[in-house]
C-alpha cells in the first residue's frame, strides 16, 4: 500500500485546535508508549520495573502507560449481545 509521506510522516492529532498533538495531550511519547506496550504484549512482560528497564522510561511513566491501557481494555472487546439462537 502506498501512502505520501506528508501523510505518514503527520504527528498525530485530535484536531481540535491548531498546533495540537496527541503527545502533548498524553504528555508522552509515542515511542515510550510502544515499548511499554511491546514488553506487555509482544514479549509478555507483567513486571514493572523490568519494563521501566527494558523501554528505559521512568517508573511513573511505565504504570501511567499501564495504567491507561487498564482503564480502555473495554475497547479492544466486541460489545455484550443476546446469545443467537437458531431454531429448526
Amino acid at each position: 500500500m502506498k501512502i505520501f509521506t506528508k501523510i505518514a510522516e503527520k504527528t498525530p492529532s485530535p484536531g481540535l485546535w491548531k498546533g495540537q498533538t496527541a503527545e502533548n495531550e498524553l504528555d508522552l511519547r509515542y515511542e515510550d508508549i510502544d515499548k511499554v506496550l511491546y514488553s506487555i504484549n509482544e514479549k509478555n512482560i507483567r513486571n514493572k520495573e523490568m519494563i521501566t528497564k527494558i523501554a528505559g522510561i521512568e517508573k511513573k511513566k511505565v504504570i501511567r502507560i499501564i495504567d491507561m491501557m487498564h482503564r480502555n481494555e473495554h475497547k479492544n472487546r466486541l460489545p455484550p449481545s443476546p446469545p443467537v439462537r437458531y431454531f429448526k
